[in-house]
């Protein structure tokens, strides 16, 4: 059964993520001939192509995303990680009115210098989520004061 949302948003890859797929993918496909699967370097070629197949189609297809759900709270980097976190645990949630991608060097999910977690694909306006546990998350959003303001409503009605 699908949890209904309260609120999401999504911030797609950049072109330039996107051709750096497309790149790798290329290179991948380009270097393969059938004569590199016999021999000993076959289990290690096998990987790389996987592996690289996998980092390429994951950069090109891949977004930020962010939702308020009726039980939790999941934000992540699609296809490489997503985190989710109920309500009693978030001790603080705030609308951070600018975070740049020059601050993290770039986008994608970052550790910020203040030990935060950072997941952006471009600059403009987060939400900061602080848990109980001392973690910081800061996700960029052009919808960030509508999922602060959700968050916190889920919060109150949670009775956390």
């Amino acid at each position: 059964m699908r949890v209904p949302k309260v609120a999401n948003d999504r911030t797609a890859s950049p072109w330039w993520a996107k051709l750096l797929g497309v790149v790798i993918f290329a290179v991948i496909v380009g270097s393969y001939t059938p004569s590199m699967l016999s021999g000993s370097m076959q289990p290690i070629l096998i990987a790389f192509v996987v592996i690289g197949t996998y980092v390429s189609i994951g950069v090109i297809v891949s977004f930020s995303f962010i939702g308020v759900k009726d039980r939790h709270v999941s934000l992540g980097l699609f296809p490489f990680g997503v985190r989710r976190f109920s309500y009693p645990e978030i001790s603080k949630v705030e609308y951070v009115e600018h975070v740049d991608t020059s601050d993290y060097l770039g986008g994608g999910w970052k550790l910020g210098q203040d030990r935060s977690t950072v997941i952006l694909w471009k600059s403009g306006p987060a939400l900061k989520i602080e848990l109980t546990s001392g973690k910081r998350y800061i996700v960029q959003s052009d919808g960030a004061a509508m999922l602060v303001e959700a968050t916190k409503k889920k919060i109150a009605t949670s009775g956390s």
